[in-house]
């Protein structure tokens, strides 16, 4: 393995000049998240996050210590058959996953569970190091900004770069979707609405109330006003989740992909969107609500549309009773399973018999991770580095400490 010094790595050779240029990138890179998040976090109030069904705050802090743990074993070895460019352009597409939110995801989940570590050790008065996670950070957080960099057709991480967009598709990606879409009557936007909604929220739940699965791309101007805005859901059902095996299995997941004429779209770091004006039926000038079957958009019309909503309807009742069986250390401890499903499409890439043990390894030490830090997370309703987000006024991630 070798770090964007170039310096070969584990041979023992203390190179300073190397070893600045690191501290450098990656502190850079650090920079650039704080900035972006510090926005997003304190924007939805994600600290004081709560629900009925769920500890949220500890089970978030639960998946990024799992993340922190296991995530870098993963990206060495993919990253030794796979380019990070390669991983990039492969998300250049509607319904990509692993995309921007599972890669964007995993890279402040290291930053938080490396904050609360931070944050631990002052409170017990003891001294904190990133030496030995040094060149683990320039690899990731190094391959991170090249695959969304090259993921966007902008060359930029995050939309508040770049006027708070998200463009992905070239110009012959967007033609062809356009293709695909017609003018809707009042019925078919009245039936579309209603699908996505419902669609969205079981999506939401199926991932425990999590936004995984759920990302919007665009707005691609396509002159005179309008725009093209492509919104995604690419997880309604997966063979990961133990609570899948008690529900009736949907399709992958549905595009909605729709021209706009006089609609502002802003988009935030994981492909939530805020419009103005919020509500713009009568601004659609094409439409389309689309299956994902095989990596293929197959248009779904009303009658299919009906059917899987029933099954949605059927599905939703199944998992509010799982949910509302748990126990509380239950409502923690599944943070683990929705953050290495962040990971699985990633180690998922790797050809061969090497992926399947390398997801048993990756399982196991998420599992691991978990059973570790759930004593200290189940002692306080809100943990340490989200109170530190919430609250404190310098930034919320700090930089390297040698």
């Amino acid at each position: 393995m070798t770090s964007d010094a170039g310096n070969t790595i584990g041979e023992g050779v203390s190179i300073w000049m190397g070893k600045g240029r690191q501290v450098e990138s990656v502190n850079r890179e650090i920079a650039v998240f704080e900035t972006y998040f510090r926005r997003f976090f304190r924007g939805e109030d994600r600290s004081n996050l709560q629900s009925a069904l769920f500890n949220v705050p500890g089970r978030l802090v639960a998946g990024c210590w799992s993340d922190y743990e296991n995530m870098g074993a993963v990206f060495e070895q993919l990253l030794a058959i796979i380019p990070a460019e390669q991983i990039g352009r492969r998300m250049k597409k509607t319904a990509a996953r692993p995309g921007i939110f599972q890669i964007t995801c995993l890279l402040v989940s290291y930053l938080i569970a490396r904050q609360q570590e931070i944050l631990l050790r002052q409170v017990e008065g003891l001294p904190y190091s990133d030496k030995k996670h040094l060149e683990e950070m320039c690899l990731l957080f190094g391959a991170g900004r090249t695959i969304l960099s090259v993921a966007r057709s902008d060359g930029v991480h995050f939309p508040g770069e770049a006027q708070d967009s998200m463009p992905l598709l070239d110009d012959g990606a967007q033609q062809a979707l356009i293709r695909q879409l017609c003018e809707p009557s009042p019925q078919d936007l009245s039936w579309r609405r209603r699908a996505w909604a419902t669609l969205t929220a079981f999506n939401f739940l199926f991932h425990g109330e999590m936004r995984d699965g759920i990302f919007n791309h665009g707005p691609y101007d396509l002159g005179g006003g309008r725009c093209l805005l492509v919104k995604e859901l690419t997880e309604l059902h997966n063979d990961y989740f133990p609570w899948s095996t008690q529900i009736r299995a949907l399709p992958a997941g549905f595009v909605r992909a729709m021209i706009l004429k006089d609609v502002e779209c802003r988009f935030d770091v994981l492909g939530g969107i805020a419009t103005q004006p919020q509500v713009f039926e009568d601004r659609i000038v094409l439409d389309g609500l689309f299956e994902i079957s095989k990596g293929q958009l197959v248009p779904t019309d009303e009658s299919a549309a009906k059917k899987i909503l029933d099954v949605v309807s059927e599905n939703n009742r199944v998992l509010y009773e799982e949910f509302c069986s748990w126990e509380e250390i239950r409502k923690l401890r599944y943070g683990t399973l929705l953050h290495a499903n962040f990971l699985r499409g990633f180690w998922e890439m790797i050809p061969g018999s090497s992926a399947h043990e390398l997801a048993r390894r990756t399982i196991a030490g998420y599992e691991r991770s978990g059973e570790a830090h759930f004593p200290e997370l189940s002692t306080r309703r809100i943990p340490l580095v989200m109170e530190h987000i919430a609250n404190t006024a310098g930034p919320i991630f700090s930089p390297l400490r040698l």
